[in-house]
């Protein structure tokens, strides 16, 4: 049990290390053609800190550095995920059964991500 949860981790960290290669074209274009400029059009990074340092850093880092987070109109694109800001800047996006939520404002992204059930981070980016 204790080896799976650890692959888990470990092949998440490595999918959110790779995210900004996995766009597909059909998503970047969205993204491109997004019909607004939008407020929070640009290139998010930052980290994301493990909101219970109780928790193994085997099970759950206590740090995640986010790249490349990319917001285009209303559409943001990071790796697997993909989805649309609501128009007050709050964003919600849901990959398998982790989530990335939170809202943009002032050249930044405030939010939390949940990576499988145990792992809760604060997460932090700010506009490149």
């Amino acid at each position: 049990m204790r080896t799976f949860r650890l692959v888990g981790i470990m092949a998440l960290v490595g999918l959110l290390g790779a995210c900004g290669q996995m766009a597909t074209q059909i998503d970047a274009q969205k993204a491109v053609d997004s019909d607004a400029p939008g407020p929070w059009n640009g290139t998010y990074a930052g980290v994301a800190i493990n909101q219970d340092p109780a928790i193994p850093e085997q099970v759950c880092p206590q740090q995640i550095r986010m790249e490349s987070f990319q917001v285009a109109g209303r559409y943001v694109v990071f790796g697997v995920y993909r989805g649309e800001i609501d128009p007050d800047g709050r964003v919600q996006i849901q990959y398998q059964n982790n989530f990335i939520w939170g809202q943009f404002g002032d050249g930044l992204f405030n939010g939390a991500l949940r990576l499988n059930v145990r792992c809760i981070y604060s997460v932090r980016l700010a506009k490149q």
